[in-house]
């Protein structure tokens, strides 16, 4: 990786980090292609791939998920590559719970990649440096390669947020093995009254999380990550520029976003290095809450 990491100007990182990328698919071959190319472009030293099954009564999945295998299987001369394919649906849920604990059971730390996220090269190296840099900060749950507000005024090269943007995102061990599935610190949690720390979008955030709490039949994984990272009040880190592009809105397989959103349309863009680093550890209400307004002015059922 030293040659690549040179060509990007990032100085701090030792020659001997490993670049690990785990990429979660489904059953869209023309996106999982597009995503893993961009991969292959980054050249990680290792990629796991979890792939997950065709639904029951869903005979059309069958052919899909047959032709992302196939086209992962293309890429295995060119990548250092782990697999694992589901014989049986597990869900949006249990899919990518297990997908992470399978690679956390291998790994310290590493990039998560979505089938339908697409990240600008440069977020690679962005997130190589600051898993490195932060990795004993117990407090910094994960670094995101989204900004939706990238106009946002930022003197360093990222901030620090309360947000869990999930849109291709880098974490550690330490941070996943706190993912709660139960939710039951929850309600514990909410009588601490952290939620004040969202201003006029309290109530937001608490009504998205909380219909989850109240129906298990609703849950889904991103939003029990976010509920898991404010009962432990962790931090992002949020980049300046959007490094990742949803591709997802609007395809005719996606799970949850259907319908356009205006999100996939912020523009992505390459983050300069050397990066430069904020002064402080701290939250950015201010971005948190613009950020709120945007995702969600339109519609905000938007659930994970």
């Amino acid at each position: 990786m030293l040659g690549l990491l040179v060509k990007f100007g990032v100085c701090e990182l030792i020659d001997s980090y490993v670049m690990k990328v785990l990429l979660i698919a489904f059953n869209r071959p023309d996106l999982t292609r597009t995503v893993l190319s961009r991969i292959t472009e980054a050249k990680p030293d290792i990629l796991y791939v979890f792939a997950d099954g065709p639904r029951l009564g869903h005979h059309e999945d069958i052919g899909k998920c047959e032709r992302v295998r196939e086209v992962i299987c293309e890429r295995e001369s060119f990548i250092n590559m782990k697999v694992r394919f589901q014989e049986r649906n597990m869900g949006p849920l249990y899919s990518v719970k297990c997908a992470l604990d399978w690679y956390f059971d291998q790994e310290e730390e590493g990039i998560i990649i979505e089938d339908d996220c697409l990240p600008e090269l440069s977020f690679f190296h962005f997130c190589e440096e600051l898993l490195s840099k932060y990795g004993p900060s117990e407090n910094i749950f994960m670094v995101s390669g989204s900004n939706f507000i990238p106009d946002f005024p930022m003197q360093a090269s990222y901030i620090f947020s309360r947000l869990a943007l999930i849109w291709g995102w880098a974490t550690w061990k330490r941070s996943w093995k706190k993912f709660d599935a139960s939710m039951k610190e929850w309600p514990n949690y909410v009588s601490t009254k952290d939620l004040g720390y969202f201003g006029k979008k309290e109530k937001l955030v608490y009504s998205l999380i909380n219909q989850q709490y109240l129906n298990p039949q609703l849950r889904t994984w991103g939003v029990l990550w976010r509920a898991t990272f404010l009962v432990n009040k962790g931090l992002s880190i949020i980049p300046k520029r959007n490094l990742v592009r949803n591709m997802g809105f609007g395809h005719p397989d996606a799970t949850y976003h259907k319908e356009y959103h205006k999100v996939s349309e912020v523009p992505v863009e390459p983050i300069d290095f050397p990066l430069t680093h904020p002064s402080n550890i701290s939250p950015d209400a201010v971005f948190d809450e613009r950020s709120l307004d945007f995702y969600y002015d339109e519609k905000s059922s938007v659930c994970s």
